[in-house]
């Protein structure tokens, strides 16, 4: 309700007041009954979606609980892997980590504030960066500070500064962050690599396989997780060449350079680039099972040993 309809009902009630003291009654009283309004439709909102209920919110804290702290962890590892590796990868990792797994997080922190204020969106992962800024503009005063600082980190280059950022954050909304101890933590290492091995096992298709074995081959090697894109593989081929033998490194660059070639070729098609497109790929689907079986069936060594 605006200040003007405030005028007019009362004007229609108090008929006989002076005009003056109409206007300043209404800006006296618009705060006050927005703030009311706004509890009102809140307890409304809350009791019609099952939200007002003690049990239903305890529920829906644990959800938040345990979706947070899972990607919290699984952060703090893949940051641990990517410090292992030199500064330009390192700076390339972190970026992919802040716009993946750390986005992820302060999307469905949010996205539980913004629910406080009914503000909230059916699937966080939908949040763009304009939809959080906007929804962050609208937050109180005591969580928008914290939750604007979280929303930059994800622009930065350090993955510290995000985490400093979402513990604070993380106590404003009554989160608690429990380290993992060091069995857990070799567990969730471990789940991770069989994952991977999982994945590299059904898989055929050539760059996949590339990308999952280079994967699984640092974090045998290093008994650290990586999260990489893609475009970050020659950067991951690249470091392993001082851990791993000369012959098997070799394959991996010859694999990689087939994958790109195939690559452009396909990209060249119509242009006579049909028949080096099939011949490539007929060679590097022969050379799939190599690339697979070395990942998969790893020499015993580890970064620790080699240096």
């Amino acid at each position: 309700m605006t200040v003007e309809e405030i005028e007019e009902v009362l004007r229609e009630k108090l008929p006989d007041c002076d005009e003056g003291f109409v206007t300043e009654l209404a800006e006296d009283l618009h705060r006050p009954l927005t703030k009311s309004y706004q509890e009102v439709a809140k307890s409304v909102f809350l009791a019609t979606t099952g939200g007002g209920s003690v049990a239903s919110r305890k529920e829906t804290h644990r959800d938040l609980q345990e979706k947070v702290t899972g990607l919290w962890t699984n952060i703090k590892l893949f940051e641990k892997g990517l410090k292992l590796f030199e500064e330009e990868a390192q700076s390339q990792l972190a970026k992919h980590l802040l716009k993946t797994l750390c986005t992820d997080v302060t999307n469905i922190l949010l996205n539980f504030v913004a629910s406080e204020q009914m503000m909230s969106v059916n699937d966080p992962k939908a949040i763009t960066i304009e939809m959080r800024f906007k929804l962050i503009s609208n937050l109180p005063e005591h969580i928008k500070e914290p939750m604007t600082k979280l929303h930059t980190s994800l622009a930065g280059k350090e993955v510290d500064d995000f985490l400093s950022a979402l513990e604070t954050v993380a106590g404003e909304t009554q989160v608690m962050l429990k380290k993992a101890d060091k069995k857990k933590e070799r567990q969730l290492v471990f789940n991770h690599r069989q994952s991977l091995c999982e994945e590299l096992s059904r898989e055929e298709e050539p760059a996949a396989v590339l990308h999952l074995a280079v994967l699984l081959m640092f974090q045998q090697l290093s008994h650290a997780m990586v999260h990489a894109p893609g475009r970050c593989v020659p950067l991951i081929i690249s470091h392993l060449e001082q851990h791993l033998p000369k012959e098997q490194h070799a394959k991996l660059v010859n694999f990689q350079d087939l994958v790109i070639k195939c690559v452009k070729a396909k990209q060249q098609a119509g242009e006579d680039g049909d028949n080096d497109a099939d011949n490539l790929t007929t060679m590097l689907h022969k050379l799939v099972p190599e690339v697979k079986d070395m990942a998969l069936n790893p020499k015993k060594a580890s970064v620790d040993q080699e240096d």
